[in-house]
């Protein structure tokens, strides 16, 4: 038994708690996790808001070129105005959402985007496909693109193309 005793005041030695040096890197230790920790949080905290304006906009997109495709042919050359999807009260548009159209000046550089021909209208552009611009007249083809707005920030752009079938 005395062999015992001796045996673990060994490895207790003299010591009855912890010393303000071991409690204070202890705290400085759980603080720097912490803050790791809440930095972590905040970083996906705020991809989750940006993943979830992304996934509400190519909804959208998705939806009101649907809605175009679903339209009738308008030949009205060089640009043909279609319907938007509802909004308001009720409707599939969101709040602090808003959804703008590009005319035949936006095609000037294409395919890079003039959003100075952006309109409140969703437009379809005669399109020339063998040269990629815009046609004076109605070819069967019309070039859509869709373009949405956040809290009038743009979110995301989206072009597709309307056949005379």
């Amino acid at each position: 038994m005395l062999r015992l005793r001796k045996f673990c005041q060994a490895f207790i030695g003299s010591s009855r708690g912890f010393t303000l040096v071991e409690v204070l890197i202890a705290l400085a230790i759980l603080g720097i996790v912490a803050v790791a920790f809440l930095s972590a949080l905040a970083t996906a905290s705020t991809a989750l808001i940006l993943a979830d304006e992304r996934t509400t906009a190519e909804s959208l997109t998705r939806a009101q070129l649907e809605y175009v495709k679903s339209q009738p042919y308008n030949s009205t050359a060089p640009e043909a105005i279609y319907e938007k999807i509802p909004g308001g009260p009720g409707g599939l548009i969101p709040d602090d959402y808003l959804i703008k159209g590009l005319g035949e000046d936006g095609y000037i550089s294409y395919p890079i985007i003039n959003y100075l021909g952006e309109t409140d209208d969703i437009l379809g552009v005669a399109w020339n496909s063998a040269n990629c611009t815009a046609a004076e007249d109605d070819t069967g083809l019309q070039i859509v693109t869709v373009i949405i707005y956040h809290g009038g920030t743009r979110v995301l752009t989206t072009t597709s193309y309307k056949v005379n079938s």
